[in-house]
């Protein structure tokens, strides 16, 4: 009986203190969102805009660091978020180096295309019936898709190359 009476205590002593615990913290759940607002720093909109919830806007902590060039970390044992100045230097891209890093992105998807049908390839080669022409047909067009994105592949490397020159 004495220990009911002991689990019973810390049952609602551990009920008892979460409920004050989480009256520290005000919640924005379940509340009306009364509307939304475009925010602008240094004249550019940000990606997100603020809601507004009882007449206080609240602002997307992540697009504004990002855009004012704080770096953002989040503690989630001190429910804490921290912007960091000194972490991040913005340095503008030329309009060449960011041609250079779209023909990269080209060529990465460009190869994962590749490897993509060489593996299809594989695949049907692996498993085609002699007697069907539809298999064959399909490994045909495989293998035409394939040769098309080589050649994609050639023209991106050197725009590349003779962009990297300049």
């Amino acid at each position: 009986m004495r220990k009911y009476i002991i689990g019973a205590f810390f049952g609602i002593a551990l009920t008892l203190s979460a409920s004050a615990f989480a009256d520290e913290f005000k919640s924005l759940i379940g509340l009306e969102v009364k509307g939304e607002m475009q925010v602008y720093v240094d004249k550019k909109p940000l990606e997100n805009s603020a809601i507004i919830v009882n007449d206080v806007s609240y602002l997307p902590v992540r697009n504004y660091a990002d855009s004012t060039g704080y770096k953002v970390t989040f503690n989630g044992n001190e429910r804490k978020i921290m912007l960091d100045k000194e972490a991040v230097v913005k340095t503008p891209i030329t309009k060449e180096e960011q041609a250079v890093i779209d023909y990269q992105n080209g060529l990465e998807y460009t190869n994962s295309q590749i490897s993509f049908l060489k593996g299809s390839i594989a695949f049907q080669e692996a498993i085609v019936d002699p007697r069907s022409f539809k298999s064959d047909s399909e490994v045909t067009a495989a293998k035409a898709e394939l040769e098309r994105l080589n050649a994609e592949l050639t023209k991106f490397e050197a725009k590349k190359a003779e962009l990297e020159k300049k």
